[in-house]
């Protein structure tokens, strides 16, 4: 009985990819449901005050493009994304690119594990567009639909206006995108002097301990997959 089902919801869908039969949906149109609708109403991306502004120090002070990485966990009692750190990965930027050295970055997650970071929670990507608007452009999409390797993945684009915006991507195991809101706690918005000098040289630092001769070479399949 069960063989002779499947064998029917296969003909099911073979029949309803033929060009001449029109599909017609049924019932609600697809969106996210959420609040008492849904199971879970709908995660958020939170920031501590210090973490947030040194996000908005490095979107500031940039002309152009950069990327940064972030290491998040999940705070399932909650059902939000809680941001830890930021941290400064390899990469080539420019006016209009940031793209990851794929060179150094197997070396920089060596880096990363020998401080004793966790780099499974590498789980957000962010990136400014400089002096141009915030948005997640066609390339920022392909870039999400293509070069991650892991189960969900936040992307975080912003500008040098201090603008931004979040996405959550899961790829596993069922492929689903939905927008963020960004929280903060008990924002302040002030820069120290001590805060800006630290965090340049944070900034300024990301390549420390990273030789180019010591690069792993060889082909690299261009995806980021956080580790199991």
């Amino acid at each position: 009985m069960t063989n002779r089902i499947a064998d029917m919801c296969r003909r099911l869908m073979l029949d309803l990819r033929r060009p001449d039969k029109e599909i017609v949906p049924i019932g609600y149109s697809g969106s996210l449901l959420s609040h008492e609708q849904a199971v879970a109403d709908i995660p958020f991306l939170l920031f501590t005050d210090a973490l947030y502004r040194e996000l908005q120090f490095y979107l500031q002070e940039s002309d152009g493009e950069f990327q940064l990485m972030g290491l998040v966990h999940y705070d399932e009692e909650d059902n939000r994304f809680v941001v830890e750190e930021l941290l400064h990965p390899p990469h080539i930027a420019g006016v209009a690119n940031a793209d990851l050295d794929q060179d150094l970055f197997p070396l920089w997650l060596d880096q990363l594990e020998k401080e004793g970071k966790d780099i499974r929670l590498l789980r957000l990507q962010a990136h400014s567009h400089g002096l141009i608007d915030a948005y997640f452009s066609s390339v920022d999409i392909r870039t999400i639909r293509e070069a991650y390797a892991c189960d969900w993945m936040i992307s975080m684009v912003g500008n040098k206006k201090g603008f931004v915006l979040a996405r959550l991507d899961v790829f596993r195991p069922v492929a689903l995108s939905i927008s963020l809101s960004i929280v903060v706690e008990s924002p302040q918005f002030v820069f120290s002097p001590k805060e800006q000098s630290c965090w340049r040289n944070k900034r300024e630092s990301r390549m420390k301990g990273l030789p180019r001769a010591e690069a792993e070479k060889g082909e690299v399949n261009g995806k980021f997959s956080a580790p199991a």
